[in-house]
């Protein structure tokens, strides 16, 4: 399941990501997929399985999204919504380093909820850690 309580991370062009007043959109990642496939897929449906705190299974309907898998089967949603910067959830490095080449390919940036950078630098600090 998804842990929808956490950091989230915010891929955008801007200095701060607050001030994104023209983010990338899901067009712009479905034109450059093809390129990298990673382990990453668009899901058109935009529906998620989540579990509810009771432990119950829901489905949350975030409109089309970017899912990323890593090498254990762990799944990453990066989310779309209208006029706001695509983020997702904070989970590992792993995740933070697959994402970072996304945003480096569309020529952004990973940054968080405080506007601070993820750079590779940063990700490997963390790996450290």
């Amino acid at each position: 399941g998804i842990d929808t309580m956490g950091y989230d991370i915010h891929i955008t062009r801007e200095a701060c990501w607050l001030d994104d007043e023209n983010p990338i959109t899901l067009d712009e990642v479905r034109g450059i997929l093809p390129v990298e496939p990673h382990q990453f897929r668009i899901d058109e449906t935009g529906e998620v399985l989540i579990a509810t705190p009771q432990g119950d299974a829901m489905i949350a309907d975030y409109g089309p999204f970017l899912e990323y898998t890593d090498g254990e089967g762990k799944k990453t949603i990066l989310v779309f919504e209208e006029g706001e910067c695509p983020f997702f959830t904070y989970r590992d490095c792993r995740q933070l380093l697959a994402m970072r080449d996304l945003a480096e390919t569309l020529g952004a940036t990973l940054q968080g909820d405080e506007c601070e950078v993820y750079d590779r630098q940063e990700i490997e600090k963390l790996m450290e850690s």
